[in-house]
């Protein structure tokens, strides 16, 4: 096909070895640039990569006199920031913001945008019920012209990349559990989104009653390490196991894979399996063992289920060769 690359001949971005913090459970779309700065306070667990999640632009709101205050436009603060962390990103959706380019907005006029109305299908509204994409059906979402939208992206990121924003967060897109097509035209993308969100929040919080469950997948998963924690409400116990001193992450060396013996199994609806997960370190192999069940999207309730506090017990086994490459670690010897 040559439409894609193998992961191993992609590079890895330097990010993934480094902790870090999103602002989006912490301030949603409320983010100063004193907020950051409180929650990028030190705990023993230094971020050295930080998203500034949705409140990062300018938005013009109807109802406002006045545009709400960029904080990309703090060229002082972000160099500040740029000396705490090593990394910096934004948020972009994949076609510009939440509810795209305003058409004929000052400063905008160039690229022709206009409202557009998206259609639901049936399948979409039969799956999950979704409060956006209702008001964008009825109100419209202003559209970049085609034939401008690569001037629109290089301007954007030329912008952000002057204020010393070192890469973006280009949501929905890049998402395993929506379909695998785009992996057969990644030459470059190497990261993934895996899973969906931590109900009912996004980013990984430390303080949440399955935090050291979702820790724990995440270190043999191989993702990477970062938190959306409110300044303030840390675990910092927990984090420690995962992030150490200078800022740098415990994580395995691939992408997190299930067991073989396990590959046909339904860990989230069968009642009786359990989730088993294999990676390799430098020296040995991991295998992290979790129980999922009742877990997830409920077809028939339309809702997310949460954790249950009293899971049903379940029993299986834990074997050496449950780690695929263990011969690859172990060596000849």
């Amino acid at each position: 096909m040559k439409t894609f690359h193998h992961r191993e001949k992609k590079k890895l971005p330097q990010f993934l070895d480094w902790f870090g913090w999103c602002t989006w459970d912490a301030f949603y779309t409320d983010v100063t640039a004193e907020g950051v700065d409180e929650g990028l306070q030190r705990g023993g667990t230094p971020p050295r990569f930080l998203i500034i999640d949705d409140g990062w632009q300018q938005i013009g709101v109807e109802a406002n006199k006045e545009p709400e205050e960029c904080l990309v436009q703090e060229g002082v603060y972000l160099q500040y920031m740029m000396q705490v962390c090593l990394r910096m990103a934004c948020p972009c959706r994949l076609l510009g913001r939440c509810n795209r380019v305003k058409p004929a907005a000052t400063g905008m006029e160039h690229y022709d945008s206009a409202l557009t109305y998206p259609v639901q299908s049936p399948g979409v509204k039969g799956n999950q019920l979704d409060i956006v994409m209702d008001s964008v059906s009825v109100h419209g979402l202003g559209l970049v012209q085609p034939k401008k939208v690569f001037d629109f992206y290089n301007e954007l990121h030329a912008y952000l990349s002057s204020c010393g924003v070192d890469g973006v967060n280009v949501d929905v897109q890049n998402i395993i559990g929506e379909g695998h097509d785009g992996m057969y035209s990644a030459k470059k993308t190497v990261v993934v989104r895996a899973s969906d969100d931590l109900f009912t929040y996004d980013p990984h919080n430390s303080l949440h009653p399955t935090a050291d469950y979702h820790a724990a997948a995440r270190a043999v998963g191989g993702c990477p390490i970062y938190v959306s924690d409110k300044p303030g409400n840390h675990n910092f116990e927990l984090l420690k196991k995962l992030v150490l001193p200078d800022g740098s992450v415990l994580r395995a060396k691939l992408p997190g894979r299930p067991t073989r013996d396990y590959l046909f199994a339904n860990p989230a609806r069968d009642g009786t399996s359990l989730l088993k997960v294999w990676n390799t370190n430098k020296c040995s192999g991991v295998v992290g063992v979790f129980n999922c069940q009742c877990a997830g999207w409920c077809k028939v309730a339309k809702k997310t289920l949460l954790h249950d506090t009293l899971p049903c017990t379940l029993t299986g086994s834990v074997r050496a060769t449950d780690v695929d490459l263990m011969d690859q670690v172990v060596g000849a010897d």
